[in-house]
C-alpha cells in the first residue's frame, strides 16, 4: 500500500496506530509513498493532524547554515497533504524539483506575507518547459490555486484554500475520474472544508494529453534544502473502481 522515502536523518515512527512525521532539521524528509504507480482512476483518502511546520521552527543556526534556502525576509515551512508526481522522489529533490514535477498538491505553507497556516489545493500548468531554469520559489504561471469558490489561474495567483489550527485533524480526499480530477478537504466528522470544482485532466501537467507514463502519490515533508517540524498520519485509504 505504501512505504516511506527518508532522508537526511527525517523519520516515521508507528505509535498507537499514528504515524509520526518527524524532520528535526531542514536537510530532512520524510515521505509516505502511495503504491508503485497509481492506475488511470482511483480515490486517496488521507486523515492527518497536528500539523507543526510553522515558521517559528527555524533556529539562528538555521539562518546561518549551507544550503538552507531561506533568510529572514523570504521564509517558509510546509507539509505535503497529499501530492501527485509524474516520477519517484530522488536522493537530491529540494524545492526545485518539486516545483517541475508535481502534478497536484495539497499543502500547507506557512509564510511571511500571508495568514498563518495557510492550506492550498493546486493543479500544475502543463504548458511551461521543464526542461529549463530555476524552479526554486516557482515560476509565474506555474500553478492554478482553488480559493473563494473558483480556480485562480493568474501568472502570480497563490490563493489558499482555507487555513487549518495546529492542533485539528483533517480529512484530504482526491479523486481522479472519467477524465478529470476533484480535491476535498473535511472535517474528521465528515463538515467539507472546501471541495474544489472538477478539472479535466487535459488542463494538468502530466494527466491527460500528456500523461506521463507513471504518476505517484506522496504524503509528508517534501525537502532536502528547507522545511522542519513533524505532523501524524492516522490513515490513508486507496480506492479503485470496482471490477479493475
Amino acid at each position: 500500500m505504501a512505504h516511506s522515502r527518508l532522508r537526511g536523518g527525517g523519520t516515521i515512527t508507528l505509535n498507537n496506530g499514528l504515524a509520526h512525521f518527524e524532520t528535526p532539521s531542514f536537510r530532512g524528509s520524510a515521505l509516505l509513498q502511495i503504491t508503485w504507480s497509481l492506475p488511470a482512476e482511483y480515490k486517496i483518502r488521507v486523515k492527518l493532524g497536528r500539523v507543526r511546520y510553522g515558521i517559528g521552527n527555524y533556529s539562528d543556526d538555521d539562518f546561518n547554515a549551507k544550503g538552507f534556502k531561506y533568510n529572514r525576509s523570504y521564509l517558509e515551512n510546509g507539509f505535503y497533504w497529499l501530492a501527485l508526481t509524474d516520477r519517484p522522489v530522488e536522493e537530491g529533490s529540494g524545492e526545485d524539483w518539486w516545483h517541475r514535477y508535481r502534478k497536484i498538491v495539497i499543502d500547507s505553507d506557512d509564510h511571511l506575507g500571508e495568514a498563518r497556516f495557510p492550506v492550498y489545493m493546486v493543479y500544475m500548468n502543463p504548458a511551461l518547459d521543464r526542461s529549463a531554469g530555476n524552479w526554486t520559489g516557482g515560476m509565474p504561471d506555474l500553478l492554478r490555486c482553488w480559493s473563494k469558490g473558483k480556480w485562480f489561474t493568474g501568472k502570480e495567483d497563490w490563493e489558499p484554500a482555507f487555513h487549518y489550527t495546529e492542533t485539528d485533524w483533517y480529512v484530504v480526499e482526491l479523486e481522479k475520474y472519467s477524465g478529470q480530477l476533484i480535491m476535498r478537504v473535511l472535517t474528521v466528522d465528515g463538515k467539507v472544508i472546501q471541495e474544489s470544482k472538477p478539472v479535466s485532466l487535459d488542463l494538468i501537467y502530466g494527466m491527460g494529453k500528456t500523461a506521463s507514463k507513471h504518476e505517484y502519490a506522496y504524503v509528508g515533508e517534501p525537502h532536502i534544502d528547507s522545511y522542519k517540524g513533524d505532523a501524524f498520519v492516522d490513515e490513508l485509504q486507496f480506492f479503485v473502481p470496482k471490477g479493475k
